[in-house]
């Protein structure tokens, strides 16, 4: 059982780059057969030192995020440092963060594993984040249906949330896999719960909201270290 656990650990990749990093990236993904990836437009402030040193400039920016298996971070890592050049100044950046959790149906699919469940895959990552008291739950949904997942989430604990649109990519090998069609515009939910409250919050997300609900919810949670304003 834990060497399961420990093959089926995922980590969340996060870029940013230009539309010219983009496309070499998306060309990359595709390469490395990445089956599921999600992007948002932002605008960089040069303003800021620390932005121009991560490659955030006036210009804007496409932030691509997908989930991988923990063992293929390394490998990607090297050929994205290589195709988007990442280790010279100003051409963009991208993170590992390790995930404490994530819906079966997500985990399996990432790992190539048929195993339909509702209940959220636990990772190595959960035993980092056991200092913290707090974790973040992000869900991947359809348009229009925010306020009923957040009415979901405040029900078992959660507070609220904060809500960006982005888009679906790579959806065919998805919806072979799961076998429906996945609709490409999205909205991506943070929210914030204690960690004795997140796979409460997950599971009820994920029953209520998931792929086989009209929203085709995908959940995860990410490690919390520190938080501010979340005492009261």
């Amino acid at each position: 059982m834990q060497e399961q656990q420990k093959d089926m650990s995922l980590h969340l990749i996060l870029s940013v780059t230009d539309s010219k990093g983009e496309k070499t990236l998306s060309a990359l993904l595709e390469q490395a057969h990445i089956p599921l990836r999600f992007q948002f437009r932002g605008q960089g402030t040069a303003d800021s030192e620390l932005l121009r040193i991560c490659g955030l400039g006036e210009s804007e920016r496409i932030i691509t995020m997908w989930v991988i298996p923990q063992a293929a971070v390394h490998v990607l890592f090297e050929k994205m440092g290589a195709a988007l050049q990442l280790r010279r100044r100003g051409n963009g950046i991208a993170i590992s963060i390790p995930l404490t959790a994530a819906q079966m149906h997500l985990a399996r699919f990432i790992n190539r594993q048929e195993t339909p469940d509702t209940t959220p895959h636990e990772g190595e990552a959960a035993k980092m984040a056991e200092k913290s008291n707090y974790s973040m739950v992000v869900v991947a949904l359809n348009q229009g249906f925010s306020d009923e997942v957040i009415d979901t989430a405040r029900k078992h604990g959660a507070k609220g949330g904060t809500i960006i649109k982005a888009r679906r990519r790579g959806l065919d090998e998805a919806m072979h896999f799961w076998g429906i069609s996945l609709q490409e515009e999205q909205e991506i939910m943070f929210i914030i719960v204690p960690r004795e409250l997140k796979k409460t919050v997950m599971t009820a997300i994920s029953k209520q909201h998931g792929l086989q609900s009209p929203a085709q919810g995908l959940v995860l949670s990410l490690p919390v270290e520190d938080t501010l304003g979340l005492e009261s």
